[in-house]
Order: structure tokens, then C-alpha cells, then sequence
């Protein structure tokens, strides 16, 4: 849990030594659901650092493990951030993902789930051109944060819909991710 926080507070120099030790422990004691973990935790690291093909093949990895294991709930979130990854690495294979988040959502009945869902989706058709199904995507995913009371993923969404708004008039797509490259 440690190094999850670290990472979202912006730490990874400190995060990287915790890291490193979970993910030997757990491969020390052949504890596959902590080992899974680890995987994907090092994968969200390289996400957040802006390493998307690192961050992709461990992504990957975690998905297979948090499966073959049955923990279904990880394998989402997992499977969620591997979207990102893709995405923000123009991905050919993101749709697809993007695909499977919002399904498995839908299927689950999983409402705050589908905005983040629906969110990396958005940012996925406007990667590809398409702005207008980007912000009706967006605006749906504010509505199911906004009966959750998710302030934050609000905010999320408001940003990339500026995004998309300043990339119609006269921005490209590399400038915002060189933002998200930034923190």
C-alpha cells in the first residue's frame, strides 16, 4: 500500500526500493495473487513515468496472472490501466481494450467503474479523430462520477474534454500527452 501511495503522491524514487521488495518477496514465497500484484503495481509505476511499452508488457503480464488466478476485480483495474497505457502509446490494439473495460462494466453492472471506463474511451476516439463521440463519452462518464460523488474523475473528465475542445481549434494530440508525460 505504501508504494501505491507513493506513486499517486508523486514519489517514485521513493516508491522504487519498496517496490523492488515486495515484488521479490513475493516471487521469494510463490505468492501469486501478491506476486500479480506486484506485476501490476510496476507496470502503473511505468505508466505514471511515462514508459508506456514497459508499462504495456507488464500490464499484460499482471492481466494474465490476476485471471489465471480468478481475481477478477484486480484483472479490471489492471485491464483498465493497460487501456491507458495503450492509448497514450497509440496502441493499435487500445480500442479493443477500451472495448473490454466498458463490456465488462456493463455486463457487471458497474456504474462508477464504466465512467473510468468510459473516460479512457473517450480519450481513445479522440486519438483516432473522432471528437465528437470523444466528448459524448466524457460527458456520459461526468454523469455516472457525478452520482458517486467522484470529484476527481470529474475533474479528469473536464480536462481531457479542454483537450479535445483546444485540439478542434488548433492544438495536436502530442501536447497534452507531453503534459501527462510532465507529471
Amino acid at each position: 500500500m505504501d508504494v501505491w501511495l507513493l506513486l499517486l503522491l508523486g514519489d517514485p524514487d521513493a516508491a522504487a526500493p519498496l517496490l523492488e521488495e515486495c515484488y521479490s518477496l513475493c516471487r521469494r514465497f510463490g505468492d501469486e495473487g501478491q506476486l500479480a500484484c506486484a506485476v501490476q503495481i510496476r507496470g502503473f509505476a511505468a505508466l505514471l513515468a511515462g514508459d508506456f511499452d514497459s508499462a504495456t508488457d507488464l500490464l499484460r503480464d499482471a492481466l494474465t496472472r490476476h485471471r489465471q488466478i480468478g481475481q477478477a476485480d484486480r484483472a479490471w483495474i489492471t485491464l483498465f490501466q493497460l487501456a491507458m497505457a495503450a492509448v497514450f502509446n497509440d496502441d493499435p490494439g487500445a480500442s479493443a481494450l477500451c472495448e473490454q473495460c466498458v463490456s465488462i462494466c456493463e455486463r457487471e453492472k458497474l456504474p462508477w467503474l464504466r465512467s473510468y471506463a468510459l473516460w479512457v474511451s473517450g480519450l481513445d476516439e479522440w486519438r483516432q479523430g473522432h471528437p465528437a463521440a470523444a466528448k459524448m463519452m466524457i460527458r456520459e462518464a461526468i454523469k455516472f462520477k457525478a452520482a458517486h460523488n467522484d470529484h476527481l474523475g470529474i475533474a479528469q473528465c473536464l480536462e481531457a474534454l479542454a483537450w479535445i475542445t483546444c485540439d478542434a481549434e488548433r492544438h495536436t494530440l502530442s501536447q497534452p500527452l507531453e503534459i501527462w508525460r510532465s507529471y
